[in-house]
């Protein structure tokens, strides 16, 4: 099972759709996250979810095997691929 958390960094004020923010995966073999990198990997993280969410859409409905997925505003991305019965991510 993959898991997604997400979190609005502090101190931007009034939420607004461009807060920043980071993203937590974590799998059955390890957690990779977009928290502390140099450079900043932090993300648009509404803009973001959305985004993941519509390109999941297609990846769990079976229409598509491999998912590539970039955050908007960020280096930060992953690979999710459907293999076997199930997935993995890197």
């Amino acid at each position: 099972m993959i898991t997604f958390q997400f979190t609005v960094r502090p101190g931007q004020g009034d939420p607004h759709g461009f807060d920043m923010g980071d993203m937590v995966v974590t799998g059955d073999f390890g957690t990779d996250d977009s928290v502390g990198h140099v450079p900043d990997q932090g993300m648009m993280i509404y803009l973001s979810v959305v985004q993941l969410l519509d390109n999941l859409r297609g990846f769990l409905t079976g229409n598509d095997r491999v998912l590539t997925y970039t955050g908007a505003d960020t280096s930060f991305g992953l690979v999710l691929d459907s293999a076997f019965g199930g997935y993995s991510c890197w």
